[in-house]
């Protein structure tokens, strides 16, 4: 059985959509779990009125605890072996579920994941047919590799399909923003098999709300602790993981120092930003996901660091890379 957890909060307007698209799956064996965290509007009665019009639905009602908590409480009470996350205010493909636990059984993986579409909220999303999807086969450290290339498989806990023994251990951080980055890596050490399907069947719907729809301060500072942290724990397992994790680091903390660039109130961020290149520039180079030119740019700014007034060129790279991964993504 698929348990499938949705954490809920202030999402009444997108939640019929989210978790009709669950009930109308064609792979039935699953079971929903509704966990609505404290949300202050309709959501909880909706979740009620799901539970009682199909029994394969389980509600949660909580106090307010954020993202990580309400995950945490879904898979505490999972009864499947196999989990799957789906963010209240996106949904999925009718043949999402059915399609994974295909690949499951075809290469007895322990995680299997799928590409996903994004839109943005009030637009309907592009539904294109894929003539040629294909699959890709990773071992643990193969995945956690290419989680830092930001591409293909990706750090995100929606999109997948775990076994429950992967989150042996494992719990979501309660009070951090950017959660998925300090736990999936932990997951897909702990799998043995980890596959990839270029089929897009999870639709991810950009909100202006919500929580990672605008770089706080907040934000910011949680994923450059996040980064760190990563870096501490890669450390420990496997040379070439924490080369890719300190370039990872060096890289993301050009761009926050972009971020934080001109404004007052960021200035602890850019403190931290230039810490992390000083600590992890040289570490780019062994970074084999990345362009040469990106390299480049985050190596010599942490050169540049090294002199007294470097603001002015740590600026300047930290702009220009901002505007190559605009350009790449427009």
């Amino acid at each position: 059985m698929v348990s499938v957890v949705v954490p809920i909060y202030k999402v009444e307007t997108y939640l019929h959509e989210c978790v009709n698209s669950i009930l109308s799956q064609t792979y039935k064996d699953i079971e929903v779990i509704l966990v609505d965290d404290g949300s202050p509007d309709r959501c909880p009665r909706i979740c009620d009125e799901y539970a009682e019009l199909d029994s394969r639905v389980r509600v949660i009602h909580q106090s307010n605890g954020g993202l990580s908590s309400a995950r945490n409480s879904g898979i505490s009470l999972a009864k499947g072996d196999w989990l799957v996350f789906v963010d209240s205010d996106d949904f999925i493909d009718i043949t999402m579920l059915e399609t994974l636990v295909e690949i499951q059984k075809r290469t007895e993986a322990t995680i299997v994941s799928c590409g996903f579409t994004s839109f943005i909220d009030g637009e309907k999303p592009q539904k294109k047919e894929e003539q040629n999807a294909c699959e890709k086969i990773f071992s643990s450290h193969e995945a956690v590799a290419d989680m830092f290339s930001s591409s293909g498989i990706g750090c995100n806990a929606w999109c997948k399909m775990y076994h429950k023994d992967t989150f042996c251990n494992v719990q979501y951080p309660i009070g951090v923003l950017c959660e998925d980055k300090a736990t999936t890596y932990k997951v897909y050490l702990n799998a043995s098999k980890i596959v990839h399907t270029s089929k897009k069947l999870y639709y991810y719907r950009l909100r202006k709300n919500s929580i990672t729809g605008s770089r706080t301060k907040k934000m910011c500072k949680d994923t450059l602790q996040i980064n760190e942290d990563v870096c501490d724990h890669l450390n420990t397992i496997s040379p070439e993981l924490y080369s890719y994790a300190c370039g990872y680091a060096a890289k993301s903390s050009l761009l926050y120092y972009a971020l934080a660039s001109n404004n007052e109130e960021m200035a602890d961020v850019k403190s931290i930003c230039t810490m992390q290149i000083r600590k992890h520039y040289r570490y780019i180079m062994k970074c084999k996901f990345l362009p040469l030119y990106q390299k480049l740019i985050v190596y010599f700014s942490g050169l540049s660091i090294q002199k007294k007034d470097s603001s002015l060129t740590l600026s300047f790279s930290a702009t220009l890379l901002r505007i190559i991964k605009w350009r790449k993504h427009k």
